[in-house]
């Protein structure tokens, strides 16, 4: 039971900690008309689908939009969204990069 508060309150701090990223409304990152810089020879961080550095919340909102069909991602972006590895994005993706964002071994 512990261990189930414990982590309910990482969660909680984690979203808390990320709400500004939503106060700005950022364009999904794809290849063609949104402004994204490519850099050649760019290797993606796992997770991080915005390409921004880091893996944070902001990154779990555009996956689930693609695993949803709202959005679609592609390029170094979608690249960085396979984060188990696996052919197409799925809820185990997301999964595991909520996983890293608590420092949960995947």
């Amino acid at each position: 039971m512990k261990k189930m508060i414990a982590l309910v309150l990482c969660v909680v701090l984690a979203c808390i900690s990320v709400l500004p990223v939503f106060a700005a409304e950022q364009e999904p990152v794809t290849e063609a008309g949104t402004g994204a810089i490519t850099i050649k020879g760019y290797k993606p961080e796992l997770g991080d689908v915005n390409r921004n550095g880091v893996q944070d919340v902001a990154d779990i909102v555009l996956m689930r939009k693609h695993f949803v069909g709202s959005i679609t991602l592609s390029g170094a972006g979608l690249e960085a969204a396979h984060v188990t590895r696996e052919e197409t994005i799925s809820s185990e993706d997301i999964v595991a990069l909520k996983k890293i964002l608590l420092g949960i071994p995947v």
